[in-house]
């Protein structure tokens, strides 16, 4: 041992010992293999505000019996296997090699190589009025069925609980205990909690929660994972959430990789909140008038297998924004990344992904999954990214990637429910957007992430959906979905959101549809989309329609090259009341082309819509049909400035009979004047409209 003022203790050469009563600043070890520490079933305790160090070459704590918690499952009351001091400092430290453990300022430092920490039900604890600190250090620490506890109780601010590992965390609990709080650090009385900092490369939870939590109306601490690799796994949890004060933040910074994957099978308690089938998950939700503390998360690949990513406003505390930098992202099995409020009150958060290269988002979940605070179980969810916003002010949507992909019922949603007119919108930056079998783009003044959960339509208008994306395709080639594409939705009174869309190329193939429809007396929203090919080809469809209420208008402009329908349509109506039909606007391509293609404005009793085309080459076949009608009111106008193509001129009706000639076999010779046919293949000669209609 180094002392202060040039003391030392050493055990092996006790004659060069200096003794002081200075504190001491450093451990030695001379040797590569320092001695292991092992308890089984012990108490180690300091008086209140001491410290306790356990500094050896690897520490082994065991105990006999399962930790117990209160009914809540909040705090830790006792262990067989404990080390103890109340407000004091808690050092773990081992070095599996020579050299030596610096202590300063409530500070732990190894210079040499990291030893085995292991941790068997027991309970590390330094709670009290204001929790002290907790200092771990070493190569690897394995925690099963144990707990580290970091409490404040009182009206003091809570201390540190700080683990800086060379190697890995893993910590796990037996499946029979869900929801053990195997890091916690909460605020239980009127001073603030205290804040959790882990730096290891690999960190796996296992069945476990990391908990920063405030149940009072103090202020929570922060929580900062400073890793490589982080690993979520069956049912465990990281939780910022609050149930009194106001949440801190929750940083994560993964270099390599992050996974949220699988679920709880059972029942539990986690925050006092009961839970089934509890997902993997991040959470920094409030229960309370305090806000949510963000959630801020960088990595390079982010795969979300069912586990969730959740910031409510269950009262009248602000929602928490989560915001998420990677270079990968994928959603998968029911994986949700959600902000709700669902009170007057609190604000909804908002969702930021920043992705440098994939966004993916494909599939539902297996089984169930419990929404907590509440009695419902919803089936086979599906994975998505959604803000919902029941009364308060609706949250904001924000995804950039170089190509964002939904397939297999995957939804990007923005629910506005409630009365306020400051709605949520969508906004998404990219280079290429696909939608694909069964996913969507949604936007409505109803819930479709959670439809189960709210079993009524909002009243407020819908949010607009900005998308600018350099190649746009939707495709859907299995006729039971039927809900794939680009949809903003109005239920009631409000109005439909506009669908705003930027792109070189837009290609809308197989029961696909961009469409904006009002099912209650609000007016649908408009359709806006600036393109320079437009390509609708099996059954695709761009559409607007009220029930009883006014249609949206449809414009297509910046067409520079082509505009395509094949089998497809684009359609305003409206299907009864005296709402008047949607215009058609379709602006400056040098071709428009339908084939068996429909462009319809209808209405019932108002007036119909009026179509406008401006095209340099107008084409079309005899099956097309371009119609503004209405069934009681008056027809609308269409207007077609583009010098028209009829396809029935370019057939030739050939002569009909039969021209008998008697054949004899002949040679060459026999012909006197021998005609010829010459085909000359050193020309390339491109069919009429091939460079506009070969599309990428």
């Amino acid at each position: 041992m180094r002392l202060g003022e040039g003391g030392q203790f050493d055990a092996r050469n006790p004659s060069n010992s200096l003794l002081t009563v200075a504190p001491i600043e450093s451990f030695g070890f001379l040797t590569d293999s320092p001695t292991t520490i092992t308890t089984q079933d012990s108490t180690l305790l300091v008086p209140p505000l001491k410290s306790l160090s356990l500094i050896g070459g690897h520490l082994d704590f065991q105990g006999t019996l399962p930790i117990q918690f209160d009914d809540l499952n909040i705090y830790a009351m006792f262990a067989t296997s404990l080390l103890k001091t109340t407000g004091g400092t808690l050092n773990l430290a081992a070095n599996g090699s020579s050299g030596e453990v610096i202590v300063s300022n409530n500070d732990l430092t190894i210079t040499g190589q990291g030893g085995d920490i292991s941790l068997n039900r027991t309970l590390v604890d330094t709670s009290s009025l204001g929790s002290g600190n907790l200092n771990i250090r070493g190569g690897r620490l394995q925690m099963q069925d144990s707990t580290l506890q970091t409490n404040t109780l009182g009206d003091f601010n809570g201390g540190l609980m700080d683990i800086q590992l060379t190697e890995s965390l893993y910590a796990t609990s037996d499946p029979n205990h869900l929801g053990l709080q195997s890091f916690s650090s909460k605020a239980l009385g009127s001073g603030h909690g205290g804040s959790i900092a882990i730096q290891v490369p690999e960190l796996t939870l296992n069945r476990v929660e990391l908990a920063a939590n405030p149940m009072t109306a103090a202020k929570g601490g922060s929580t900062n994972l400073e890793v490589t690799r982080l690993s979520l796994l069956e049912g465990s949890g990281i939780s910022n959430a609050t149930v009194g004060g106001e949440s801190g933040l929750l940083t994560i910074n993964a270099t390599e990789s992050i996974l949220i994957s699988g679920y709880g099978v059972g029942s539990g308690i986690r925050n006092a909140i009961p839970f089934t089938d509890l997902p993997s998950h991040i959470d920094s939700s409030t229960y309370s008038s305090k806000p949510g503390g963000d959630i801020n998360i960088s990595t390079g690949r982010f795969d979300l297998v069912g586990g969730i990513i959740t910031s409510g406003s269950l009262s009248e505390g602000n929602g928490a924004n989560i915001i998420i930098q990677a270079e990968n992202v994928n959603l998968t099995a029911g994986a949700i990344i959600s902000t709700s409020s669902v009170t007057s009150g609190g604000l909804t958060g908002n969702i930021l992904l920043d992705v440098t290269d994939t966004l993916f988002i494909s599939g539902r979940r297996d089984g169930t999954f419990f929404i907590p605070a509440s009695d419902l179980r919803i089936d086979n969810n599906s994975s998505g990214i959604s803000s919902a916003s029941l009364t308060s002010t609706g949250g904001q949507l924000n995804l950039t990637a170089k190509t964002i992909h939904l397939t297999e019922e995957a939804v990007i949603t923005a629910s506005s429910l409630g009365s306020t007119k400051r709605i949520s919108s969508l906004n998404l930056q990219t280079d290429n957007l696909l939608i694909t079998e069964g996913g969507q783009i949604n936007s409505s003044n109803s819930n479709v992430l959670y439809e189960e959960l709210f079993q009524f339509f909002g009243i407020g208008d819908s949010g607009d959906i900005n998308i600018r994306a350099k190649h746009l395709t939707l495709s859907n080639q299995h006729p039971r979905l039927q809900h794939t594409g680009i949809f903003s939705n109005t239920y009631s009174q409000g109005l439909g959101g506009n669908i705003n869309v930027q792109t070189d190329f837009l290609d809308i193939q197989g029961n696909s549809t961009i469409s904006a429809r009002a099912y209650g007396t609000g007016d649908a929203g408009q359709i806006n989309l600036q393109a320079q090919k437009v390509k609708l080809t099996q059954h695709g469809s761009i559409s607007t329609a009220a029930i009883q209420s006014g249609g949206g208008n449809i414009e297509l402009t910046g067409l520079s090259e082509l505009m395509y329908l094949d089998n497809s349509e684009i359609i305003t109506s409206v299907t009864s009341g005296q709402g008047s039909g949607g215009n058609i606007t379709i602006e400056k391509p040098q071709f428009a082309v339908l084939n068996q293609g429909q462009i319809r404005a209808q209405a019932d009793a108002g007036h119909g819509g009026n179509i406008r085309i401006v095209a340099e080459q107008f084409i079309k076949s005899p099956e097309s049909l371009i119609s503004a009608s209405s069934r009681l009111g008056l027809d609308g106008e269409v207007n077609i400035d583009s010098p028209t193509v009829d396809m029935n001129a370019f057939l030739v009706v050939l002569p009909g009979g039969f021209v008998e000639a008697q054949l004899r076999q002949c040679t060459s010779e026999e012909i006197e004047n021998p005609s010829t046919f010459k085909v000359d293949l050193t020309r390339d000669r491109a069919p009429p409209f091939e460079k506009f209609l070969k599309l990428k």
